[in-house]
């Protein structure tokens, strides 16, 4: 599960500042995490802003598309638009996000499960804990045998960390296959 990344931009320490940053037209299979934009401990004072994931194909990859935050401290401002997300076990996973946008991707995937994963032994198109301000439009969810299309769940019953959904909108997404 914690196998190599096909692309990852992450704030490292408190000095890091990644601004502007278009990944674009890539193909990335047999991954963990196939595009990771996230800010750990170690860099939560440190910048990361306006990152673009555009037109990129993951395959047979743990997840997707993902991203965390750090308690309220988190990734802000990225457009995820255009991308396929082929047999992942998570299509686009999101921790502690803020910022969002997830316009026109496509995932599709079948019942694909790596066990014993930090997450859940499911399949979901998209799932995400503790979100604010994020945006899920136009996207197509083909799944099956999927445990969710989309579920929106919080991080923690107590609001200090992040329990809490905040300014979520879905709208205009195609959803077709099945759901055990």
């Amino acid at each position: 599960v914690d196998g190599g990344h096909g692309i990852t931009i992450q704030a490292a320490d408190s000095n890091t500042i990644q601004r502007n940053i278009r990944i674009y037209n890539n193909l990335i299979e047999n991954v963990s995490l196939g595009l990771d934009y996230s800010k750990g401990p170690l860099g939560k004072k440190g910048i990361v802003e306006n990152v673009v994931f555009e037109k990129n194909t993951i395959v047979s990859s743990y997840v997707g598309f993902y991203s965390h935050g750090y308690h309220e401290d988190v990734s802000k401002s990225a457009l995820v638009i255009g991308n396929i997300f082929k047999n992942c076990q998570y299509g686009i996973y999101g921790y502690e996000i803020q910022g969002f946008t997830f316009r026109g991707n496509n995932i599709q995937t079948t019942k694909r499960i790596i066990r014993d994963t930090k997450i859940t032994n499911g399949v979901y198109g998209v799932l995400l804990y503790g979100p604010k301000d994020v945006t899920l439009t136009g996207n197509v969810i083909n799944l099956k045998n999927a445990d969710s299309f989309i579920e929106i769940d919080v991080v923690s019953r107590n609001p200090l960390y992040n329990g809490f959904i905040e300014n979520v909108t879905i709208s205009g997404n195609e959803y077709s296959g099945t759901a055990i």
